[in-house]
């Protein structure tokens, strides 16, 4: 039986050129992902003649990245624990003309390669059993947008869609890709107009930051559906394409056709009805089918008001805004308590940005008592972190706790206290000081968890001899779930 877990396998620090110590890189991978793939530069065979101080910063880093590779594949050796973290070794490899690869390899003996074509590199990935990831794909081509014609589709299962750069899946949609030089989606680069010729990949979202902070929220993460949290088991989801990509929230998708699930190629003659659930942290805005990639079905999420009674509640706890030209950075202790009540799990929403040094981790103690490291900054994308605290109980369940920071040279801190049907009439607030633009703690109205759980089952009156089929999910807060595709095809590739 397959188990959701969830990953970034695009990632970057101060290994190349970035930020951050790959030490503090593997410390927040284990605490907020159960898989991670490091992924220094390392190499560009056609970067533009005409910017000769880019070639030469990015050469420095690519010679630096060569000889500390060994030691980047020993830390990913070392930090391996089956069944409680994954991490494979793999570096990023740049092209103008053919786009941008992640080589993931899929155990212990990993080499960095810098091949001068793509076909040298498929080569190499070929030998040591590698796959290539592509990503920002929509960009131009000839931008280090993909060449999507030269794919191989047994090296290149999966794509990425999403990242800090922006959306790759479509173009004129949330989340564009306005961050980099590059420019923004070439419509023909999407995701959405490759499944409409016909071809058949996966998806992944990754992060691909370079301040060393995996699993940064907002910035993507790829959910793998695998049966062991091994690599082996990893790498092999991997290859199956049975994986769906996420911008930040850890929406879970389940959607399946007959006995294939997401990823699958299934015979162009089967029955096209999927079964589509979808659980989220927050209110759901719609669920979407994509044939080929067009939409051809959506429904409205489900009405998120809950019941009365005992229930599973969604608590967004987020901290952070301060004044708006500060440069500051806030560290934050956080004690949280569930009384009245049991505490289910809890969800990170934890984002880099705006320091190098600090960490943003939690724990859950036997007590269930959550204890959150955490720092904000303006200086970052967002100003912002938070958890969702997923708990059972009823309107009386109090959420309790005790919150202390640093700012600069000043301290502060405040109490949390609120009740769930206190919480159903008012967002919690508070600030750590008296200054009017002080760094805030927001606990924002419950989710009753089953009331936005979706459920749904659609069936095409319509097919063709080769089909593929996807879910989009996206919730009232703009955060977004895309299934890999299942495919109806007598020819997969």
């Amino acid at each position: 039986m397959s188990r959701i877990f969830w990953a970034d396998l695009h990632n970057h620090n101060a290994v190349g050129y970035g930020r951050g110590t790959l030490q503090r890189s593997y410390r927040i991978a284990r605490n907020l992902l159960d898989i991670y793939a490091f992924t220094p530069h390392g190499y560009w065979p056609d970067p533009p003649a005409d910017d000769p101080r880019m070639v030469a910063y990015h050469q420095r880093a690519f010679d630096e990245v060569l000889a500390r590779f060994p030691h980047v594949v020993e830390q990913a050796e070392a930090a391996y624990e089956p069944g409680r973290f994954v991490c494979f070794a793999a570096y990023e490899w740049h092209s103008l003309t053919w786009g941008d690869f992640v080589v993931l390899f899929p155990g212990a003996e990993a080499d960095l390669c810098r091949a001068e074509s793509l076909e040298e590199l498929r080569a190499f990935a070929r030998s040591r059993a590698a796959l290539l990831i592509p990503h920002h794909v929509a960009y131009r081509r000839g931008w280090r947008g993909l060449d999507w014609q030269s794919l191989e589709a047994t090296l290149t299962p999966l794509v990425e869609i999403f990242s800090e750069h922006g959306n790759s899946f479509e173009a004129d949609a949330l989340w564009p890709m306005l961050t980099h030089s590059m420019g923004g989606q070439c419509r023909s680069q999407t995701a959405c107009a490759q499944l409409a010729l016909g071809r058949h990949f996966g998806f992944t979202a990754g992060t691909d930051t370079h301040g060393g902070h995996p699993g940064s929220y907002g910035e993507g993460i790829t959910a793998v559906l695998a049966e062991s949290l091994t690599r082996e088991g990893v790498f092999e989801a991997l290859r199956k394409r049975h994986t769906f990509a996420a911008t930040g929230d850890r929406i879970e998708l389940d959607v399946r056709s007959g006995p294939g699930v997401m990823g699958d190629v299934l015979p162009a003659g089967a029955r096209r009805e999927l079964e589509v659930e979808v659980r989220p942290l927050a209110p759901l805005d719609f669920v979407a089918v994509y044939k080929n990639g067009r939409l051809v079905q959506r429904w409205a999420g489900p009405d998120p008001h809950p019941g009365r009674g005992q229930q599973r509640y969604l608590i967004r706890v987020e901290w952070g805004w301060d004044r708006l030209s500060s440069r500051d950075v806030t560290q934050w202790q956080i004690r949280l308590d569930v009384r009245r009540g049991e505490l289910v799990r809890v969800v990170p929403c934890l984002g880099g940005g705006g320091c190098e040094e600090l960490c943003n981790l939690f724990s859950v103690g036997p007590d269930g008592t959550v204890e959150i490291e955490s720092y904000t900054s303006r200086l970052g994308r967002r100003p912002i972190n938070g958890v969702v605290l997923e708990a059972a109980g009823g309107e009386d369940m109090l959420l309790a706790g005790e919150v202390r920071t640093r700012t600069g040279s000043e301290s502060g801190g405040c109490e949390v206290r609120a009740t769930v049907g206190e919480l159903l009439r008012e967002d919690f607030w508070a600030k750590v000081s008296p200054r009017f633009s002080a760094p805030r703690i927001r606990i924002a109205g419950p989710v009753a968890a089953e009331a936005v759980h979706f459920r749904a089952a659609w069936r095409d009156e319509d097919p063709s001899g080769r089909d593929s089929y996807l879910i989009k999910a996206q919730q009232a807060n703009g955060q977004i779930a895309w299934s890999s595709p299942i495919l109806f095809a007598d020819e997969p590739a």
